[in-house]
């Protein structure tokens, strides 16, 4: 699957890498800036936080959307030049070892489990929703059904999978 990459940018980078500043070279290089001529930070939905939270990005009057999400060693970033964005990576062993259809279907879900990276792919799915929303896991994967996303699989390593959600 893919997405316009002029509109959109996925990019993975080692865990330990300071997420903002990775959005902010991305959302540059997407919106063709200098990086100095891009803000980001973050607001939490919750509790109204600047120091945590879902990313924003503010550049040159460009509606730019981000989405940061972290799982062992990587970090993926996603800026897409539009209002909503969510991504999501998990390892598979993780997901497998607490999965709970009863935590992530929605009964309109037509779904079948072919398996743990299958499972993952759903896992990934429902997050990259939750954030293109902006609740995050405030709101139950239960509460939101597949169909109608526009989603994407996003390449990784191996033993993890990631999925992009554009709005």
């Amino acid at each position: 699957m893919t997405w316009d990459a002029s509109r959109t940018t996925v990019e993975l980078h080692d865990s330990a890498a300071d997420a903002d500043s990775c959005v902010r070279v991305a959302a540059a290089r997407l919106l063709d800036l200098a990086a100095a001529h891009v803000e980001v930070g973050r607001l939490c939905p919750r509790c109204g936080s600047s120091a945590h939270g879902r990313p924003w990005v503010r550049a040159a009057g460009a509606t730019v959307a981000a989405s940061v999400s972290r799982a062992g060693p990587h970090l993926l970033i996603a800026v897409h030049r539009g209002s909503r964005v969510g991504a999501d990576i998990e390892e598979i062993r993780a997901v497998d070892g607490r999965w709970d259809p009863r935590l992530v279907l929605h009964p309109e879900d037509a779904w079948l489990d072919t398996g743990p990276q299958a499972r993952t792919d759903l896992w990934c799915a429902k997050e990259a929703i939750l954030k293109l929303r902006g609740t995050g896991l405030a709101q139950a994967m239960t509460a939101v059904p597949l169909a109608g996303h526009d989603l994407h699989r996003v390449p990784v390593p191996p033993g993890y999978r990631a999925v992009l959600a554009l709005g």
